[in-house]
């Protein structure tokens, strides 16, 4: 058993927690980062406390990590979609640190890939990016079981993406050609499907194969292979918004890039709708609004509407 931490503020149950902790993923998931924001102080202080009461080696003390450390990564996944990257980067320490001490090696792996998405994005450094996958793919060990191959076709999508962005064409290639293998080996199903979180909130399959194809494309500039992706994409209606929303995010940068003005601005009023927080935020949809209102000398109400509520 543990120990009450000196403070005495009441200790939660960590089912108590661990339900708490669901439904703000679910909500990240969902793009309501506002509510979400709202909610973290409060788990924050809940698995740091439990953290701090567990401290007997045994499944009480791996799972009171393990729930520090999904709350950090939701806490800097939401901070870096508001724009808030001190807070972001903060919490991936706290994530770093929680992950190993959690009993679960994916949750290190998903560390990695969060610290490649957020710190080195594809304007700073790529390169780390990519040797951070490297290392979490020699880490976690294929045993099989759906969630582990879940997050390790991820790793390898990212590592592609990262590839492409260093201009390392044979590199994407053979890490998108790896994703590939893994998705028709039928190893790793759609964590779509299921309740977000069930799967680290991380979605694999032939349809993330797909989307990966297109995030090479854009990548490598190559903006009329990455419309024709996009054309054959298919997005289940279960599709998390906020995935629904990033994929018509670089849908309508594909279109600007290639003067479909009108699909592309239809592209970005699909992606409000599904995900307002997210898109109003995302940076991709700053860029190609800029791009749309450079593209005519007087914009149509529409869009100066869209570039007004973006604050473009």
């Amino acid at each position: 058993m543990g120990h009450p931490p000196e403070d005495n503020l009441p200790l939660r149950p960590l089912d108590d927690i661990a339900a708490d902790t669901k439904v703000v993923a679910k909500r990240r998931a969902q793009g309501e980062f506002g509510a979400a924001a709202e909610a973290l102080p409060e788990l924050i202080t809940d698995t740091a406390l439990a953290v701090q009461a567990h401290t007997a080696p045994g499944r009480g003390r791996e799972r009171a990590h393990n729930l520090q450390a999904e709350v950090a990564r939701t806490t800097a996944i939401v901070a870096y979609r508001l724009g808030y990257m001190d807070l972001a980067r903060l919490a991936l320490a706290r994530m770093a640190v929680a992950a190993p001490e959690s009993g679960d090696p994916r949750q290190v792996a998903v560390e990695r890939y969060e610290r490649a998405v957020i710190t080195h994005a594809e304007t700073s450094r790529p390169d780390r990016g990519v040797a951070l996958m490297r290392q979490a793919l020699r880490d976690l060990d294929d045993d099989g079981d759906p969630a582990t191959r879940a997050v390790r076709g991820t790793l390898l999508l990212r590592a592609s993406g990262l590839s492409a962005v260093q201009k390392d064409h044979a590199a994407a290639r053979d890490w998108l050609g790896q994703a590939e293998e893994l998705a028709e080996a039928g190893a790793a199903a759609d964590a779509a499907e299921e309740p977000p979180g069930s799967r680290y909130a991380l979605a694999f399959g032939e349809l993330n194969v797909n989307l990966g194809r297109l995030d090479v494309a854009m990548f490598q500039d190559d903006y009329e292979t990455a419309v024709r992706v996009a054309e054959d994409v298919r997005l289940p209606d279960s599709y998390q918004p906020t995935r629904v929303a990033g994929f018509l995010i670089r849908r309508a940068s594909a279109e600007a890039w290639t003067a479909r003005h009108d699909e592309a601005l239809a592209s970005l009023e699909q992606a409000r709708e599904k995900a307002p927080q997210l898109t109003r935020y995302h940076p991709e949809v700053h860029q190609t609004v800029g791009t749309l209102l450079r593209a005519r000398q007087r914009a149509a109400e529409p869009l100066r509407e869209f570039a007004q509520w973006s604050g473009v």
